[in-house]
Order: C-alpha cells, then structure tokens, then sequence
C-alpha cells in the first residue's frame, strides 16, 4: 500500500524546528528555519519547508517537498548554496516525516562541521571538502 500524503502544519514544523535550535525567518512566501554552524557563523543549514507563514497551509500532494540545504554567508553579504540533501516527502506518518527531516539536517549539518575544521581559503571563506576549492570560486 502507498504512503498517504500528509499535511504537516507549519505549528507541528515550527514546534519540532525550535526544540532542534532551529530560528524561524519570517517571509513573505515560504516559511524558512536556519541554525549557524556553533564552529563557524558563516555556515547555515537550512530548511525550506513549503508552508506558507502567513497561514501555515502546505502546497498539495505531489507539488513539492520539505528542502534542506547547506549556504555559506559571504562578508559581502551575498549567501551562496553550498550542498543540499535528499528532499524529505510529506507521506506517512509525522513522526517518521519528522525522522527524516531530522536525519537530512544532521547530514547538513555534519558536512558543515567538516567545512568549518577545514582550511580555508586565502579570502577567509571556507573551502569546499572533496576538492578543496574556494566557495567564493576565487582561488
């Protein structure tokens, strides 16, 4: 039998995303949650949930799914995507939506650990793990 499409209210996302240090980010559109890296503030895993913060409904089945992503904060201010995980589908039960959602973020943010012990670029941004390039893209 297939999984059922679940609705995961913002509040339940909103609960669980605070008690794992999560910050809500307020937004016009889309409902967002980052936590920095406690090595280095430039790193932020982030969840993009799809919910709408304003009214906290979810888009429909099939349209899209809960995104979590690694981005580096640049002293320019830009902010670039660094990695991101598996998207975590809304079918089944909360608890095992939950589950999965928490297992993408400490995948997240276990590489950003590994980018922040790791050397870094002659520009102070932190270099990518497998090739050791820049992530500004400069050396």
């Amino acid at each position: 039998m297939a999984a059922m499409f679940n609705p995961l209210s913002f509040e339940t996302l909103k609960t669980f995303m605070a008690e794992k240090g999560f910050v809500f980010v307020p937004s016009n559109t889309e409902a967002t949650f980052e936590r920095r890296n406690h090595n280095d503030d430039q790193l932020v895993v982030v969840v993009y949930s799809s919910c709408r913060s304003n009214g906290g409904t979810v888009r429909g089945c099939g349209k899209d799914a809960i995104r979590v992503a690694l981005v580096a904060d640049l002293k320019n201010g830009r902010r670039i995507g660094l990695a991101h995980a598996r998207r975590v589908n809304r079918c089944g039960e909360t608890a095992d939506i939950l589950e999965r959602l928490c297992e993408r973020m400490r995948d997240m943010y276990a590489l950003a650990n590994e980018m922040a012990k790791g050397p870094r670029c002659v520009c102070g941004a932190p270099r990518y793990v497998d090739t050791g390039r820049c992530v500004r893209k400069c050396a």
